[in-house]
């Protein structure tokens, strides 16, 4: 979480968005979420704040961390540093809102962009760690493409999970199939619930 969420404004790939001290908080939760589970590696979005959530867990699994330009936020160009009350204004971000597959981010990418990139990444890793646990950390909507591609849903139907900030998910991923074993999990259900 940063404080540009917490201000709503939306961060996408602004600059100096860095965690902020409950992202942080959240962060150094997610090792004891990972108790017991071998690590071969991190893998990372280029961006400052997963940096940071990627050295936290790295730091107390004594897992190595790589950054992945594949893992990336959403690029919403024009849009990115507004704030939330000012995009609901506006048709583009409206019509995004309900077509998510092909509505184009001025100056940025569709989801379906975003998508193919992500896809790409995980299949990359995934060769590379064949039978192996990694961790990945990147961001919400773009966690959540990959996600309904591996489900098998529409890309559309994205913004039917809920996904938190700093919060687990597990893919099993293999050359034939991949399956979802948890989703958008928090250190303590009552937290998944009441998250808003």
């Amino acid at each position: 979480m940063t404080d540009a969420l917490v201000n709503g404004t939306l961060a996408g790939r602004g600059a100096g968005m860095s965690l902020s001290e409950q992202g942080r908080n959240d962060a150094r939760e997610l090792p004891e979420m990972l108790a017991g589970i071998a690590i071969a590696r991190i893998y990372s979005s280029p961006l400052e704040r997963t940096r940071e959530t990627a050295k936290l867990i790295s730091d107390r699994t004594n897992s190595p961390v790589e950054v992945h330009e594949g893992l990336n936020e959403f690029d919403f160009g024009e849009f990115t540093g507004k704030s939330f009350a000012d995009l609901n204004a506006i048709r583009q971000w409206q019509l995004f809102n309900t077509f998510r597959s092909s509505t184009r981010m001025p100056g940025g990418e569709t989801i379906l962009d975003v998508q193919q990139r992500m896809v790409s990444a995980f299949e990359d890793i995934r060769r590379k760690h064949a039978g192996h646990t990694v961790a990945v950390v990147s961001h919400g909507d773009p966690l959540r493409s990959v996600i309904v591609h591996y489900a098998g849903m529409h890309l559309d139907h994205l913004t039917r999970l809920e996904l938190f900030p700093g919060s687990v998910s597990i893919l099993r991923v293999g050359d034939d199939q991949a399956r979802i074993v948890a989703l958008n999990c928090l250190p303590s259900l009552a937290r998944t619930i009441e998250f808003r």
